[in-house]
This record gives structure tokens, C-alpha cells and sequence, in this order.
């Protein structure tokens, strides 16, 4: 049995709004262990953390593990 157009676009918008959660679960993760780590998250902190993509946040959840500084956490 061949699926509708309203079924695709609806399959396509649960997988999208789940990429869209699970990108707002580790923002969320890392904004909590930033502040754990070294207190108050800046707003500039928090604005590049909502902007930023789930392999860049992936990627500065794992520097918190070993940053000595917060600013450490964002380098390049």
C-alpha cells in the first residue's frame, strides 16, 4: 500500500520536530552543565548555545569534561 502526500508530510514533520527536541535536550544539557561547572551562563553564552547545531553541541558537552575555563569550552 503506497502512503498518502498528508502521510509523507506528516512522517517528515515527526522526524523533523524530533531532530528539532533532541537538539533542545543537549542545548538544554549543556546549558546546565555549564552553569554546574562555572556558575552563570552569559547571555552571549546562551545565544550561541540556541543557535548552535546538535554536532556543535555534541561537541561542547564533551569539552565541558575537561575545560578549565568556560571560554575554553567555545574555542576553535
Amino acid at each position: 500500500m503506497f502512503a498518502s502526500a498528508a502521510e509523507k508530510y506528516t512522517t517528515k514533520g515527526h522526524r523533523m520536530g524530533l531532530r528539532e527536541r533532541i537538539v533542545l535536550g543537549k542545548a538544554a544539557t549543556l546549558t546546565l552543565l555549564l552553569s554546574d561547572r562555572f556558575g552563570a551562563v552569559s547571555d552571549a553564552i546562551q545565544d550561541r548555545i540556541r543557535s548552535a547545531d546538535g554536532t556543535n553541541l555534541d561537541t561542547w558537552v564533551r569539552r565541558v569534561l575537561h575545560a578549565q575555563t568556560i571560554d575554553e569550552v567555545f574555542t576553535e
